[in-house]
């Protein structure tokens, strides 16, 4: 019998009390940092009805409105109109604020910046584990994601009657330790007064949960409970008082790892509660995905006014692959923990806060962010000449050379770049005067060569498949040898017959490639690279609008039939795509490759769809721009400059 188990998460969205002020304090941090990087922050928050009251200590050459930032804050929370009991306008907002007290700077300050001590003593945790693509567990990420969509729902008056408050929860099952189906999901967000509950549930179903969660992972006896109290009208701080600090769990891993009781928002680096434990968060997911451990909790405690750490633990439950001693030799020999050092190794003196005041400070919600790279994996992997014996299944899978890190990624003059896609890495996008699709000039591959004067092949085509891009790889290998190699593939292999399908909805109908085949065919593309390339990088997909892609494609067809084929819903196309998406994640997982997340920058706008052509599923200028923007951040210029 397999050891059945559960395990829940929970998340909130922007406009719950708690991280209204959250919110708020780190938008200061960030405004102070951005004219001042070397300001002095511990700013706290607090929030009650029409009252919000900044205070704490600061000491900065910066000068900003507190008040005006704090507006401007709840402003895009949502909190506009008047009658709720807090809104952006009319709230009565105080400051008191102070310089941070001299015996503090005492411990703090030193000649040698580096020697600089711990602005407080603390113990603070950070954790990783092999259950989704970016190393955190899966109740916490699902849990954010509905939260995200809560508010996306919202500013896109999808469903309009919705306030900024809410909560979600999820409760996944676990067999043998492995995360297999979601048991319940709860669902509770602020609505007007005149909507009508049984709508609210329906409605919260159909546009929040099924876009959202793995459809996979759902099945008939799947529990949703939404508004479980019936009504939620009074909400925000009008509900409850918010302050900062209170949703750490939230804010880290969801209690799936132990927490240090540290808070992060509105603190500045130099207070270890936050940069040692985004550094701990960094060692933990760099040491899974170097293939030492499968989950990894890592421990660093302090002592204030002393630059050295006073503890480092590490515990991988009896997940490790080479032994827990030369995994803490190698983090010894490689990382300095002085609170400066981790400041400048990890950017921190940037004004990079207020992104994760919210849904999350790890994973997919900070991703890109330096914590959150794995390039100290990749060192560790390439100066030991190879993975550890008998490691993980992802390096058994793929024995052969490590990637270098695209942080250290820096080709010689004469490196060339090759990029294997479909329509979007060829830049084509649907044109509504010409009634067809073009080749637009202005894809980001046209944009990278225009701006870098880079030598770039685009072997990419429009209505490319994967297995027809490997047979283009094969052509093409010696043109693709010693080249640094991009791949994106998925979007026409996720797409389906759809004349066939409006003929015959009852027939079974696959994709244009079966998942297990997408998965294959990778594998092969990518052991043919390896042999001849210097370099892989995979691309994720970009999300696409299901409702104006059916739209599209139903033209001419019969589409009553297309969605009895869907089950009712287009949400199936949306399922669809995710799952390829999230399968080319996988395999970058697997084959220990950089994956470059073009799809979350299009999911953090506040609507998508703005960034995506008439038929939904092509980006474009703008959507074009912003892989570009992506691609270039990632690489920070370095790899080309």
């Amino acid at each position: 019998m397999p050891d059945i188990s559960y395990f829940t998460s929970e998340s909130v969205t922007e406009g719950h009390p708690d991280k209204v002020c959250d919110q708020i304090a780190d938008r200061i941090l960030d405004e102070l940092l951005r004219e001042d990087p070397f300001s002095r922050v511990a700013c706290e928050v607090t929030a009650i009805p029409d009252k919000l009251h900044i205070f704490g200590e600061i000491t900065s050459k910066a000068r900003v409105d507190y008040a005006q930032i704090a507006r401007g804050v709840i402003t895009e929370i949502g909190y506009t109109e008047a009658g709720h009991g807090f809104d952006a306008e009319s709230c009565a907002i105080t400051v008191d604020l102070h310089e941070q007290s001299p015996d503090i700077a005492m411990g703090v300050d030193r000649s040698d910046p580096l020697d600089s001590g711990a602005g407080d003593q603390g113990i603070m945790f950070g954790y990783a584990c092999r259950e989704t693509d970016c190393l955190m567990p899966l109740p916490i990420e699902l849990a954010h994601a509905l939260s995200r969509r809560l508010a996306y729902v919202r500013h896109n008056n999808i469903l309009p009657y919705l306030l900024p408050d809410g909560k979600s929860q999820v409760t996944v099952e676990y067999r043998d330790g492995v995360p297999c189906r979601i048991k319940t999901v709860v669902v509770s967000s602020q609505h007007e007064a005149y909507t009508d509950e049984d709508t609210l549930r329906r409605d919260i179903v159909e546009h929040v949960i099924l876009p959202t969660l793995p459809a996979s992972m759902l099945d008939e006896q799947t529990e949703y409970l939404i508004n479980p109290t019936g009504r939620f009208i009074i909400g925000g701080p009008a509900g409850d008082s918010g302050l900062t600090g209170r949703k750490l769990i939230a804010d880290t891993y969801g209690g799936y790892s132990r927490h240090g009781g540290g808070a992060f928002s509105g603190k500045d680096p130099t207070k270890v509660d936050r940069s040692g434990a985004y550094m701990a968060r960094y060692l933990a997911k760099n040491i899974v995905a170097a293939g030492y451990a499968d989950r990894c909790e890592v421990q660093i405690g302090y002592a204030i006014g002393v630059a050295q750490p006073v503890s480092l633990r590490v515990d991988t439950f009896c997940t490790e692959h080479i032994p827990v001693g030369e995994i803490l030799e190698k983090i010894r020999g490689t990382v300095d923990l002085r609170p400066s050092a981790i400041i400048r190794r990890l950017g921190l003196r940037s004004p990079v806060y207020a992104r994760v005041s919210c849904y999350g400070h790890f994973g997919s919600n900070a991703s890109g962010l330096p914590w959150e790279r794995t390039d100290l994996a990749e060192e560790w992997t390439s100066s030991a000449g190879d993975a550890p014996s008998g490691a993980s299944r992802m390096k058994e899978a793929a024995p052969e050379k490590i990637s270098s890190p695209a942080a250290d990624f820096a080709p010689l003059p004469e490196q060339k770049f090759c990029v294997l896609g479909d329509s979007i890495a060829k830049g084509v996008v649907w044109s509504e005067e010409r009634n067809r699709y073009t080749n637009s000039g202005y894809g980001c591959v046209d944009l990278f060569k225009e701006t870098t004067g880079l030598d770039i092949v685009n072997l990419s085509r429009f209505g490319c498949t994967l297995p027809k891009g490997f047979q283009i790889a094969q052509k093409n290998a010696e043109a693709l040898k010693d080249s640094a190699v991009f791949v994106s593939y998925g979007g026409n292999d996720s797409d389906f017959r759809w004349p066939e399908i409006a003929e015959d909805p009852d027939a079974a109908h696959d994709c244009n490639t079966p998942l297990s085949v997408f998965a294959s065919t990778f594998d092969s593309l990518i052991s043919l690279l390896k042999k001849e390339v210097s370099q892989v990088f995979l691309l994720n997909l970009p999300p696409i609008d299901p409702e104006r892609y059916f739209a599209f494609i139903g033209r001419g067809l019969n589409r009553e039939n297309i969605l009895k084929w869907l089950g009712g819903s287009v949400k199936g196309i949306y399922f669809w795509q995710e799952m390829f998406s999230q399968q080319v994640s996988n395999i970058a997982l697997k084959w220990n490759l950089p994956l470059i997340d073009i799809r979350t920058p299009f999911l953090m706008r506040r609507n998508p769809s703005d960034l995506l052509c008439a038929d939904g599923i092509h980006p474009n200028r703008e959507g074009q721009q912003l892989i570009y923007n992506t691609v270039d951040s990632y690489f920070g210029r370095r790899a080309y400059s």
